[in-house]
């Protein structure tokens, strides 16, 4: 980041190697386009470039990329909603980001562990395949009844791993806001999920 302050382009590349990846799988499974989160990965670097010299080390590099990353996120959603653009969710983010199980803890777990929803290899199968194509389907339709912070929420907790802390620092929310979306976010989740849910 030091080097980043300075306008070293070099760097901005080793930030960019280490962390467009997960980038692009927040932007892949919150907005669901793939050409939507690749825009936001762009996004982020730039302004990361643009910001550095603000940053201060109060939070860790990663978090802060997580945090411009959010902030693009939901103003893509806001210009959504502005022009009526549904949801659409196109072939592509399935094979760019990893998705696994259905399997929901309870939100006030601790804050330390992997995702919940870990990959899964379910392509061997073409039957498997198939169903995991339904219940995906039908769980992106779930997470849209979710309001934003309560999506977001879920997405960094289950499928990015991170911990309250974390989610905390990244939506600017106390932990107690963030438990509070999971918890609720779950709970609608297991209700529009209840065959699938143990």
């Amino acid at each position: 980041m030091e080097r980043l302050k300075s306008g070293d382009t070099e760097a901005l590349r080793v930030l960019y190697d280490r962390h467009r990846q997960k980038i692009f799988g927040l932007g892949c499974r919150y907005l669901r386009q793939p050409e939507e989160a690749e825009d936001i990965v762009q996004q982020v670097f730039i302004k990361a470039y643009e910001a550095a010299p603000k940053f201060r080390g109060e939070a860790r590099v990663s978090t802060w990329l997580y945090r411009i990353a959010v902030n693009a996120c939901l103003e893509v959603r806001r210009r959504r909603r502005t022009v009526g653009i549904e949801d659409l969710r196109p072939a592509g983010c399935d094979e760019a980001v990893s998705d696994g199980t259905l399997v929901f803890s309870d939100a006030s777990e601790s804050t330390g562990g992997s995702p919940v929803m870990a990959g899964a290899d379910w392509d061997a199968n073409p039957l498997v395949a198939a169903e995991r194509s339904s219940t995906r389907a039908r769980l992106d339709r779930a997470l849209d009844t979710l309001s934003p912070s309560q999506r977001l929420a879920f997405v960094l907790r289950h499928w990015e791993g991170m911990s309250i802390r974390e989610i905390s620092e990244v939506l600017g929310a106390a932990e107690g806001t963030v438990k509070s979306h999971l918890f609720r976010a779950v709970r609608a989740l297991r209700v529009e999920l209840v065959d699938l849910t143990p």
